[in-house]
């Protein structure tokens, strides 16, 4: 799979673009209808499947204030991508005058001259350009003069309801991981870097990874969450405390890890979990005792849900 930018001498060779446009934050199931579609016609075509995407997210340089935590860094949508299957993929630089650029400019100027498309595939209430006046009747009723033809995909229901980033970040902020998992198609995952802690771990007899990860990857709730890793051949399992340590006064928000029947030393190694179910909120115990004895009931609660099948 090719990542490309829209200067790009390669974007000139590409046969039969069948492409898509969407932040796609996230990848999930609904996400992942459109590009499989985008595989599947590029495919029965002899095309070439595309999808365009944008950095950073458009809310980011629109509204900072409300800009949304993301569910997936940069890195993690193309190796979605690339699981999908696509052939290439363009990142827009989402800059003040591409959010200035209308409706219309953006299919001739992008999606025809750029990418010369040859079909466009949208989620059928998917809106761009310019206070987003762009609709897929724009793409409809633009498509023949351009060349290009149109599809809509549906919405994907979960439990009723249209699946959505903005749905899939709720859940997860409330804690509720595995409805989250749902939306996703998978379960949700932190990755970084083990950095040094406080080494209270240790000392409790729980000794814990603490995990840096991107400063603007979602972080769900604060709570005791089951989790798995596949960081070595066999996978690890265990328990990710969220939170701020209030038990020992602590005021900073981390990410700390314990792995069952596992004595290696994580530090500077890069790690990735996902989280499998919430087990409880986060708590201030009275004493260390009290709160290793906590932990010990946490981890048969995780050792159960985690239990193979």
């Amino acid at each position: 799979m090719y990542v490309l930018s829209l200067t790009s001498d390669k974007l000139k060779e590409l046969e039969r673009p069948v492409l898509t446009v969407g932040t796609f934050d996230g990848v999930h199931l609904a996400h992942i209808a459109i590009l499989e579609k985008v595989v599947e016609r590029a495919r029965s075509e002899a095309g070439t499947s595309l999808v365009v995407t944008f950095k950073p997210h458009p809310q980011s340089l629109l509204d900072p204030q409300t800009a949304p935590p993301l569910l997936t860094t940069e890195r993690e949508k193309i190796e979605m991508f690339t699981g999908l299957g696509l052939d290439v993929v363009v990142i827009l630089p989402f800059t003040r005058q591409l959010a200035q650029m209308k409706a219309r400019e953006f299919v001739e100027k992008i999606l025809h001259q750029k990418l010369k498309a040859w079909r466009v595939i949208i989620g059928h209430d998917h809106t761009f350009g310019r206070d987003r006046q762009g609709r897929l009747e724009t793409l409809e009723e633009m498509g023949p003069s351009l060349g290009f033809q149109v599809e809509a995909v549906e919405s994907i229901l979960c439990r009723g309801v249209p699946i959505s980033s903005t749905g899939i970040r709720s859940k997860l902020l409330a804690g509720k991981v595995r409805e989250a998992a749902e939306m996703l198609g998978r379960p949700y995952s932190l990755a970084g870097r083990v950095v040094p802690g406080d080494g209270r771990g240790r000392f409790l007899n729980y000794p814990t990874a603490n995990m840096e990860v991107h400063s603007e990857k979602l972080i769900p709730g604060n709570g005791v969450y089951a989790v798995v890793s596949d960081f070595t051949v066999s996978a690890l399992r265990g328990l990710l405390n969220v939170g701020v340590s209030p038990t020992f006064g602590g005021t900073t928000r981390r990410l700390e890890i314990h792995f069952f029947d596992f004595q290696q030393s994580l530090y500077g190694q890069e790690l990735s979990i996902k989280l499998i179910e919430k087990i409880r909120d986060e708590e201030r115990f009275e004493d260390g005792a009290r709160l290793s004895e906590q932990i010990r009931k946490d981890e048969e609660v995780a050792r159960r849900l985690l239990a193979p099948d």
